[in-house]
């Protein structure tokens, strides 16, 4: 420690077996009075006497730049009507495997699902678009087999019947039969012969149909002036959009 002072320092000491000791207090310090005015002490540290991560001038001017980016955060907040705020969003690279030889191509006109080990197919999505409802009739027919048709599915649907009811006001056909055709295969869903006048031939199922497919009831050896009615009930759906 090296001082220069004008005045004079005041140490105080006692004599323990003729050797000179400094007095020190009970905390174990040594009180030392500068005497005279405008006195200036020089002291040399070795060892800074600031913790680690105490205050000082960088921290604080770190401390205030962040504070002043919240207040303007809170601004931009407030005034966001007016107003735009720029937000950065950072996250990590995610890698997922793919097993498929070109994915993006085949991602363009199918739907994949990652199922935790590859990328599989899905099937077809089902969806609603609306319900679907026909009836038909026709009265006083000619002797012989007559059907009716329903109508044929459009482009860019699929149709899900799923009731078709048929029945005859007279007695008198063989049997009601109960189908759909892709005007090259004809598939029954059901051929009964009714047990009375006006009792139902009926389908209860899940029939889809795509573009172009016709459901229909055909009504077998009809006698002159028959009057026959078909209904069909199910739901619709969208696959273009």
């Amino acid at each position: 420690m090296a001082s220069e002072a004008k005045g004079y320092l005041r140490v105080p000491v006692w004599v323990d077996d003729g050797v000179v000791k400094p007095l020190v207090d009970d905390n174990g310090r040594l009180p030392i009075q500068l005497g005279g005015s405008g006195i200036t002490l020089e002291v040399d540290v070795t060892a800074s006497v600031i913790p680690t991560g105490a205050a000082s001038a960088a921290n604080q001017a770190t401390l205030i730049t962040a504070i002043q980016s919240i207040q303007n955060l809170v601004g931009a907040l407030h005034d966001v009507g007016v107003d735009e705020l720029d937000v950065n969003l950072k996250t990590s690279d995610i890698t997922l495997g793919v097993t498929e030889s070109s994915p993006l191509t085949s991602l363009q006109s199918q739907l994949y699902g990652w199922d935790l080990t590859n990328w599989r197919k899905n099937p077809l999505v089902w969806g609603y678009t609306s319900r679907y409802a026909e009836y038909k009739e026709s009265i006083d027919v000619a002797a012989g087999s007559h059907g009716l048709d329903f109508s044929t599915v459009p482009e860019g649907e699929v149709r899900v019947i799923t009731s078709i009811a048929a029945w005859s006001a007279q007695a008198n056909i063989t049997r009601i039969e109960i189908a759909m055709t892709d005007s090259s295969v004809y598939y029954c869903f059901r051929r009964a012969v009714p047990s009375a006048a006006g009792l139902t031939v009926e389908f209860q199922g899940c029939a889809i149909l795509k573009k172009d497919d016709i459901a229909y009831c055909m009504f077998v050896d009809c006698a002159l002036n028959d009057d026959i009615y078909a209904s069909a009930l199910g739901y619709t759906m969208k696959v273009n959009e």
